[in-house]
């Protein structure tokens, strides 16, 4: 196995541990129906359509898009 094979699988490692821990915290959800950012409440619609989410819909689109 030469460096760029070696280097492939470990990227391939990182990117399954950070999906596997994605999944992770999406199934736990957000239990709080707080925002993690504002602390403003999550409306129940949003938490019904997107289960673990952890920000409201300003503070997601703030993230997400940087404003």
């Amino acid at each position: 196995m030469d460096d760029a094979d070696h280097a492939e699988k470990i990227i391939e490692q990182e990117m399954e541990s950070m999906i596997r821990n994605s999944q992770t915290h999406l199934h736990q959800g957000n239990t709080t129906g707080l925002c993690i950012e504002c602390g403003d409440e999550i409306p129940a619609d949003r938490c019904k359509a997107l289960p673990g989410c952890a920000r409201c819909i300003e503070c997601q689109s703030e993230q997400d898009w940087g404003f």
